[in-house]
């Protein structure tokens, strides 16, 4: 049974541009970087433009962080900003609104 070809969007198709044109990647190393870094790219969001988004994968391969220790990563510190009373954020604000009208 062959593999499902994973077809890249616009965003991650500019990240592999620059992995290959700009960090000297082979164009199927750049594809797996990208295809392995999906969930990290979907859970940082895609503001950045293609070549910062590039560059922090390339930070990433280069000093081993895997894709699951990152995204671990971000849940820990949105974790954080939850309880951390100096940050007020949308949220903090609807839980509280919701805890006053109780």
């Amino acid at each position: 049974m062959s593999k499902a070809r994973i077809r890249l969007d616009r965003y991650e198709r500019g990240i592999w541009f620059h992995l290959v044109h700009h960090f000297g990647y082979l164009p199927s190393q750049a594809r797996s970087v990208v295809i392995a870094y999906h969930a990290v790219i979907n859970r940082l969001g895609r503001f950045d433009n293609c070549e910062d988004s590039a560059e922090r994968l390339h930070i990433a391969v280069r000093s081993g962080l895997a894709p699951e220790t990152w995204l671990q990563r971000i849940r820990l510190i949105e974790e954080d900003e939850l309880t951390d009373d100096s940050i007020w954020t949308a949220e903090k604000a609807a839980t509280t609104q919701r805890t006053v009208r109780k």
